[in-house]
């Protein structure tokens, strides 16, 4: 649900006891799943570590970072609630950025893509937003704008490799070959009659 104190509206479980936090989880979760998260800590594991690890590469640790940084600024005695959201706001970008940016090399398929522009088409639900200051959700449009033409030419290009390697099984499916003997047979005799 979403909670606001004036300055910031927020998507959180918890709006009275680490918001800003949990916000944050809650857009990681989103882009990588809950599946590996909850597995992880059932099953006391390491995997949902790796993929977030994989996923996020050099900005993970800046991004575990800014969460102890929001926890200790929280906790501390002269709490500062602009500093806390200067952090989340940093660390929700770094997150949205870093995450569609690099899932772009890795697609294959037509359906990844599908599935990764439909992540973008719905993070703005999870996405924190500044109360009088458009700056940040104005840079996540044009993010969202920018990284949507990269997923579109990624589409592009995969369609045109899957078609290609349909034409290359086609042309040398010895049924196909047949039928175009005959055709060509034919059409050169229509040719040669004239």
């Amino acid at each position: 649900h979403r909670v606001t104190n004036g300055k910031i509206a927020i998507y959180t479980n918890s709006g009275n006891y680490y918001k800003y936090m949990t916000s944050l989880v809650c857009q990681i979760l989103y882009l990588l799943g809950k599946a590996k998260a909850i597995d992880s800590t059932i099953n006391t594991n390491d995997e949902f570590e790796t993929l977030l690890y994989n996923t996020f590469e050099e900005n993970t640790d800046k991004i575990l970072k800014n969460l102890d940084n929001i926890l200790d600024e929280n906790n501390s005695e002269n709490r500062n609630e602009n500093k806390i959201i200067q952090i989340y706001m940093q660390t929700q970008e770094l997150i949205y950025t870093t995450y569609f940016s690099k899932a772009c090399k890795y697609l294959t398929t037509t359906k990844e893509v599908d599935e990764k522009v439909d992540k973008l088409e719905n993070y703005d639900k999870t996405l924190g937003i500044l109360i009088g200051d458009d700056t940040y959700y104005n840079n996540f449009w044009k993010f969202k704008q920018d990284i949507s033409s990269v997923f579109f030419k990624k589409y592009l290009e995969i369609n045109r490799k899957r078609t290609k390697n349909s034409l290359a099984v086609i042309s040398k499916n010895p049924i196909y070959n047949f039928w175009r003997r005959i055709v060509n047979f034919i059409n050169g005799n229509r040719q040669g009659t004239k």
